[in-house]
């Protein structure tokens, strides 16, 4: 899932204090109809269009963002060319409604109101309280094997690649149609091709001779050239540091630490006491949580170690670890389901 940005109101946000949201009605919207509206950190909330409502029109939605990270439970897609399913029974009729129709690949169930959202590939992941969402079909495999599958087709999809540009392009059609043939959430993706593609430049550099530390530095740059920002960089370096020849022969646990810390120094570098923000902690979580996946670890074993390495990761960086590292893993357990319809929502 591509991340949000925040809206200005949250730069001085603080838990606990409810704030109005502005939302525009779309052009179309029925009177009536369900609206998923941004509110920022990657979340949104349904709400109804008001009958008096019509395209164009301004509104505000009073919002406590605290409440919705504590009551949230699963996984929602926000799509401005969504189609009303109707009101169904539960989750697996609206998934059952998703897999009848050709245009919908993803699917949303709104547990208030019993309402089916109907939803294409393009649609944005976001947590949403009370929803059941996934892929028209879920995939009969774990999801460390749909992690590591989709992780493989992106890597012979670059050895098959005859330039560099190609390759960027080969590998991230690969995730993205491994991705939807397992129902992988759109955050996963977005690691997975930042990893794979982070990956060509960390070999361009090291057939030029570079340190590890610059091959790092090397699949970071390559990832943010193709979709800028500093989670694909995070994504990037600290996937590759998880790879090398030094981090391989550690405990999975020191190697996770060691690739959450090498992300966050892209970004933050201890070297120049720099400070580690809320968010790039997170990233770094979501980073160590993918990776433990990828080694095949199980939901309570990610959850449990991506916690334990965030508390060794937050105190190298003189960060509390009683704030940080709960938010940080109980979002990233929730990142961790291909398909939360089977899992009960």
């Amino acid at each position: 899932m591509a991340e949000m940005a925040y809206p200005e109101w949250q730069k001085s946000w603080q838990p606990g204090e409810p704030k109005e949201v502005s939302y525009q009605v779309p052009a179309g919207a029925k009177p009536g109809s369900t609206l998923l509206v941004d509110v920022g950190r990657g979340y949104a909330v349904p709400t109804l269009v008001p009958e008096s409502a019509h395209g164009g029109l301004v509104l505000t939605l009073v919002v406590d963002l605290s409440r919705i990270v504590e009551d949230s439970r699963s996984w929602g897609f926000n799509d401005p060319s969504q189609v009303a399913g109707g009101v169904v029974a539960d989750a697996a009729s609206c998934q059952a409604k998703c897999s009848a129709s050709s245009s919908c690949d993803v699917f949303t169930f709104l547990a208030a109101g019993e309402k089916c959202l109907l939803q294409g590939s393009d649609a944005s992941e976001v947590l949403m309280p009370e929803a059941v969402s996934g892929p028209k079909a879920c995939p009969d495999v774990t999801l460390p094997d749909a992690l590591q599958q989709t992780a493989a087709l992106a890597r012979s999809a670059a050895g098959a690649a005859r330039d560099g540009e190609q390759a960027e392009e080969a590998v991230a059609d690969a995730v993205h149609r491994g991705g939807v043939k397992f129902g992988l959430s759109n955050m996963q993706k977005a690691q997975l091709t930042s990893i794979g593609i982070g990956r060509l430049g960390a070999n361009q550099a090291a057939l030029s001779g570079q340190s590890e530390v610059q091959q790092i530095q090397a699949a970071a740059a390559a990832a943010t050239a193709w979709s800028p920002g500093q989670q694909a960089a995070m994504y990037a370096g600290g996937g590759f540091a998880a790879e090398s020849p030094k981090a391989l022969q550690d405990a999975v646990q020191s190697r996770i630490s060691y690739a959450m810390l090498m992300a966050l120094d892209l970004v933050a570098p201890q070297s120049h006491n720099a400070t580690v923000a809320p968010e790039q902690l997170q990233t770094a979580a979501r980073l160590g949580a993918l990776l433990l996946a990828l080694d095949g670890s199980g939901l309570k074993e990610v959850y449990t170690s991506t916690r334990a390495a965030m508390q060794k990761v937050a105190q190298d960086y003189g960060k509390s670890t009683a704030v940080q590292v709960p938010k940080c893993t109980v979002l990233t357990a929730l990142v961790l389901r291909s398909c939360d319809v089977r899992a009960g929502g």
